[in-house]
C-alpha cells in the first residue's frame, strides 16, 4: 500500500524593494490522502527591516503560499516579490499559456523554463534559489515533484516514502485511510507546535489553507485567499483601506512600517 507522506519545508516568503522592508513566511505540508492528495499552507508572514533582520517588527497573517494551476498545485519558497509582482501575477501569466492537461513533472520544468525564459537574471536567480513543489496526478497515480536548488534540477516521484529533498524536511507516515479533514486537523498541530518549539510564532501560523487534488480537478476546500495580491501596491493600499490587518510587535514599529510603505507608494 502507497504510504501517505507529510512534508515540511521551511518557506520564506519575501518583499524586495527600494526600502529597508522585508517579509517572511513558513510552512507548507503536502500529503497523499483518502480523497487524493492535500496541499496545506499556514498564512503568516513577518515583517522586518533589512538592517536588522534578526527584529521582527510586525506579521499578517494574508500571505498566499500555493496556487492552482490546471489540476494541478504549485508551491514555492524563496522571493516572494520579484521587481515588486507578486508570485501570484507571475503564475497567473505563466498559466494563461500553457495547457490545462498538463502533468505535474510537465508543469514543474516548464515553469522554470518560463522564468529563464520570462525574467531577468536577477529574479530568475531569486526563483531558482528557491524550492519548488507540484504535486498532481499522472497516469492516475499521485505524484510530487520537487525542485531543490542544491540538486539543480526537478525530480518526481510517485513512491511517497522517497529520501528527504531538503535537510529542513520532516516526515510522517500513515495509511491511506484518513480524510484531508482529518490529515488537516493534525498537520495543523504540528505547526503550532513546531513554531512554539523553535519561538517562531510571528512567522508562522495564521489561517491554515487547504487545495485538494484530485484525479479529476484541484479545488481550495479551506481557507481560499480572498484577497490576491499581483503586486506590493495592491498589498499596501489594502492595509491603507483596512483590509489586511498587520499586527505591530515592538515599540515604534507601527511608524517604521508605515514610512516604508510610504517609500513604496512614492516611488511606483
Amino acid at each position: 500500500m502507497l504510504k501517505l507522506f507529510i512534508t515540511f519545508l521551511l518557506i520564506f516568503a519575501s518583499m524586495h524593494c527600494k526600502s529597508q522592508l522585508e517579509m517572511k513566511g513558513s510552512h507548507f505540508i503536502i500529503a497523499q490522502c483518502k480523497e487524493g492528495i492535500m496541499v496545506l499552507t499556514e498564512s503568516r508572514a513577518s515583517i522586518y527591516d533589512r538592517a536588522n533582520p534578526n527584529e521582527i517588527l510586525a506579521y499578517h497573517d494574508s500571505a498566499q503560499k500555493s496556487y492552482i494551476i490546471g489540476k494541478n498545485v504549485l508551491v514555492m519558497n524563496g522571493k516572494n516579490l520579484l521587481s515588486r509582482f507578486y508570485f501570484k501575477f507571475i503564475i497567473d501569466k505563466f498559466e494563461a499559456s500553457m495547457n490545462n492537461t498538463i502533468s505535474a513533472f510537465e508543469l514543474l520544468s516548464t515553469f522554470l523554463d518560463s522564468c529563464k525564459k520570462n525574467l531577468n537574471e536577477l529574479n530568475y536567480n531569486w526563483v531558482m534559489q528557491s524550492f519548488i513543489a507540484t504535486a498532481g496526478y499522472e497516469n492516475g497515480k499521485p505524484i510530487v515533484c520537487f525542485y531543490n536548488p542544491h540538486i539543480g534540477k526537478p525530480q518526481c516521484y510517485d513512491d511517497l516514502t522517497w529520501l528527504e529533498p531538503v535537510k529542513t524536511s520532516f516526515f510522517l507516515h500513515y495509511n491511506q485511510e484518513f480524510s484531508w479533514k482529518e490529515l488537516q486537523k493534525n498537520a495543523a498541530s504540528c505547526i503550532s507546535e513546531y513554531a512554539q518549539k523553535d519561538g517562531k510564532e510571528k512567522s508562522i501560523g495564521g489561517l491554515i489553507r487547504v487545495i485538494l487534488v484530485t484525479k479529476d480537478d484541484a479545488t481550495w476546500v479551506q481557507n481560499e485567499p480572498i484577497l490576491k495580491f499581483d503586486t506590493s501596491i495592491d498589498f499596501i493600499k489594502a492595509y491603507k483601506n483596512n483590509q489586511v490587518e498587520i499586527h505591530f510587535i515592538v515599540e515604534g514599529a507601527k511608524a517604521k512600517v508605515d514610512s516604508m510603505f510610504e517609500d513604496v507608494l512614492k516611488s511606483q
